[in-house]
C-alpha cells in the first residue's frame, strides 16, 4: 500500500468461518519514520459496536515490522482502515499481511464448585495451532434484585414529544454490603454494553454510601473500578421509555456488583482424566492439527482457596486457549460456599438457656444496627437472671451502644454515664490489670479460656470509659459536670488503651480545656488520614472542626467549612 499524509485506505474482509483472532503484520518499506492509525470494526447484530472494535496508533521506522493481534467474529465482514497520520510528512510504502487463526471449545464456558472435574474439547477449525489452555478468575460477581422501584411520567414540557407522546421514567433501588474494602464496578447484564443501541432512551447508574454520599455516576459504570471501604451501599438505576407498559414489565431487573479479587485464582487443567483425579502434572503446550479435537480436564478449586460469598455469587474470568489469543473467553465459576456458622445442638437445660440468651443478644444487636431503639429498650428491660458476668456485660454494652446512637442522645447523657458506671462497678479493674501483667504459659488450656473472658472485660471496660467520657464532655458544655471529672475519666482511659485510638474524646477534651490549636492540628490530621474510609468518623471530625473555628472566633472560616460539610455529607441524594 502507498500513502501520502492524510491518506486513508479502507479495506473490507470477510472473516473465514472458524476464526477467532487474527494477526496483522505491518512493515514500512520506505525512508523515514511514519505514524499510522489502524482501525478495525465489525458490526454484530445485538451487540455494542465497541465490543468488536480495534484501534491502534503506531510509529514505524524504515524496514521495521510490527505485529498486532485482534479478536474477530467468523462470517462477519470486517472493515480495516489504515491511514498515514496527517502530520507524518512524506510518501510511504507499507506492506500489510493478515493471518487468521481459530481455536474453539465445544463445551460451555461454565463450571460449578460442586464439579470435581469438568472436561472441555478444543478444536482447530482453520489451521494447525499450539494449544495451552489457561483459566484465570479475577472478579467476584454478586447479582442484586431491586428492593423497590418507582414509575411515573416526567413532568417537564420538553419530555412530551411533538406527537403528544409522554416520556416515562423508572428508578430502581438496590442495596448491598461489603465486608471489607474493595475495588468494585456495576453492570446491568441486559443493558450495560448497549447505550446508543439499546431500546431505552436513557440509562444511568448511581452508587452512593449509606450516608447518602455520592460516589459514582455513569451510563457505562463497568468501564471503571471504584475503590470503596467496607460498609453498606445503595445503587439507583434510571431508565426512560415512551411506553409505560415496557417499563412496568421490568419488575426484577438485575444489577451485578463486580468485585476485583486481591489476587487471581487459576484453575488447574490436565491432559487426561487420571492426571486430573490424582492432581499430577498439569497439561503442557501441544500442537493441534487443523480439523482435530483435543480433550482437556479442568479440576475444581480447593475449597480453602474459594472466597466466601453471599448467595448466588460467582467468580468470573477468562479462558485462554493458547498464549497467542489477544483476549480470553468469558468463564464463570459458580456454587461458591456461603458464610455459615457451626451450630451446636443443645442437650441439657444449661445449654438451652445459653442458646436462648445468645439468640436474644443477636436479636438486640440487629435492632441496634437497624436503629430500632424503641423496640430495643422494650426487650432489653428483661435481662435474664443468673447469667454470667460476661453475658451481663454484653447486655450492658449493647444498651450503651443503643443510647450513644439514639437520635435523642443529648437527652440521654446521664443514662449513658449511669450504664457506664454500672459496667465499671461490675469489673474488678485490679484483677483485670493483674491478669494482663502476667506472662502466660502457652500450653495452659485453662489460661486461654480465662484470657478470652478477660479480653472481653477489658474491651467493654474501655468502651464504657470512652462513652462515659464523651457523655460527660457534653454535660460539661451544659455546665452540669466539672472539668476535673472529665479529665479523671480521660486519665483512666489512657491507662487502659492508647489515646490515639480515641481521638474524638481527646479532641473534645482539648476543646473544653481551651487548647484550640492542639485540637485543630489533630482534627486536620485525622481528616486527612481517614480519607474516604470511615464516613461517621469523618463527619464527627468535621463537626469538631467547625466547633473549634467558632470557639476561636473565626466566623468566616467556620461558615465556609459548615457549607463544605453540607456538600460532603448531604442529607439526601440529588435527583437522578
Amino acid at each position: 500500500m502507498e500513502f501520502t499524509p492524510g491518506d486513508i485506505s479502507r479495506n473490507f474482509i470477510e472473516i473465514p468461518r472458524g476464526c477467532t483472532w487474527a494477526e496483522m503484520d505491518l512493515k514500512l518499506e520506505s525512508e523515514g519514520d511514519r505514524i499510522f492509525e489502524i482501525r478495525s470494526q465489525q458490526l454484530v447484530h445485538g451487540r455494542a459496536y465497541k465490543e468488536d472494535q480495534f484501534a491502534k496508533r503506531i510509529l514505524l521506522s524504515p524496514t521495521e515490522a510490527k505485529t498486532f493481534k485482534l479478536n474477530v467474529v467468523e462470517d462477519v465482514t470486517s472493515e480495516i482502515c489504515i491511514a498515514q497520520f496527517w502530520n507524518s510528512l512524506g510518501n510511504s510504502k507499507l506492506k500489510v499481511t493478515m493471518q487468521f487463526h481459530g481455536l474453539s471449545p465445544t463445551d460451555s464456558f461454565h463450571m460449578s464448585a460442586s464439579d470435581a472435574v469438568k472436561s472441555v474439547s478444543i478444536m482447530a477449525p482453520v489451521r494447525t495451532c499450539q494449544v495451552l489452555p489457561e483459566i484465570s478468575l479475577e472478579f467476584l460477581q454478586q447479582p442484586l434484585v431491586p428492593i423497590s422501584s418507582t414509575l411515573g411520567p416526567l413532568l417537564s414540557q420538553r419530555d412530551i414529544l411533538p406527537n403528544g407522546s409522554q416520556i416515562y421514567q423508572k428508578i430502581f433501588h438496590y442495596k448491598f454490603k461489603l465486608e471489607e474494602s474493595a475495588e468494585i464496578t456495576m453492570k446491568i447484564p441486559m443493558l450495560c454494553d448497549l447505550l446508543y443501541e439499546n431500546p431505552f432512551e436513557i440509562q444511568m447508574l448511581e452508587l452512593s454510601s449509606e450516608n447518602r454520599v455520592l460516589l459514582h455516576v455513569d451510563a457505562y459504570p463497568s468501564r471503571y473500578f471504584k475503590k470503596v471501604p467496607k460498609g453498606d451501599y445503595q445503587i439507583r438505576l434510571k431508565l426512560r421509555h415512551v411506553n409505560y407498559d415496557t417499563l412496568d414489565k421490568l419488575k426484577n431487573l438485575q444489577v451485578v456488583v463486580e468485585t476485583k479479587l486481591n489476587s487471581k485464582k487459576n484453575l488447574k487443567i490436565y491432559a487426561t482424566l487420571d492426571e486430573a483425579m490424582s492432581e499430577e502434572s498439569t497439561a503442557k503446550e501441544s500442537k493441534l492439527k487443523v480439523g482435530n479435537r483435543k480433550l482437556f480436564f479442568i479440576r475444581n478449586m480447593d475449597p480453602k482457596d474459594v472466597p466466601t460469598a453471599v448467595a448466588n455469587s460467582s467468580l468470573v474470568g477468562t479462558f485462554k486457549l493458547n498464549k497467542d489469543m489477544p483476549e480470553g473467553i468469558l468463564f464463570t465459576y459458580t456454587g461458591l460456599a456461603q458464610k455459615s456458622e457451626a451450630k451446636k445442638k443443645a442437650e441439657n437445660f444449661d445449654e438451652i438457656s445459653e442458646f436462648l440468651v445468645s439468640q436474644k443478644l443477636r436479636f438486640l444487636r440487629q435492632l441496634v444496627d437497624k436503629k430500632k431503639f424503641d423496640e430495643f429498650f422494650k426487650i432489653s428491660e428483661n435481662v435474664p437472671e443468673g447469667v454470667s458476668l460476661e453475658t451481663s456485660l454484653k447486655f450492658k454494652r449493647l444498651t450503651l451502644l443503643a443510647l450513644d446512637n439514639h437520635p435523642d442522645r443529648s437527652f440521654k447523657l446521664k443514662e449513658i454515664v449511669q450504664v457506664a458506671d454500672s459496667i465499671l462497678n461490675d469489673i474488678d479493674q485490679v484483677e483485670t490489670a493483674a491478669f494482663f501483667g502476667l506472662k502466660a504459659d502457652p500450653d495452659d488450656k485453662d489460661h486461654s479460656k480465662l484470657k478470652k473472658k478477660m479480653n472481653l472485660r477489658k474491651k467493654v471496660l474501655v468502651e464504657a470509659l470512652f462513652n462515659k467520657g464523651l457523655a460527660m464532655s457534653d454535660l460539661e458544655e451544659k455546665g452540669e459536670v466539672e472539668r476535673s471529672q472529665v479529665e479523671q475519666v480521660w486519665k483512666l482511659l489512657s491507662r487502659w488503651a492508647d489515646s490515639g485510638k480515641f481521638l474524638e474524646l481527646q479532641i473534645r477534651n482539648l476543646i473544653n480545656s481551651g487548647q484550640f490549636g492542639s485540637a485543630l492540628k489533630i482534627i486536620r490530621k485525622e481528616i486527612d488520614d481517614l480519607g474516604n474510609t470511615s464516613e461517621p468518623a469523618r463527619l464527627r471530625c468535621w463537626e469538631n472542626l467547625v466547633k473549634v473555628l467558632e470557639k476561636l472566633g473565626w466566623s468566616q472560616w467556620a461558615t465556609e467549612f459548615q457549607m463544605a460539610k453540607k456538600l460532603t455529607f448531604p442529607t439526601r441524594l440529588p435527583p437522578l
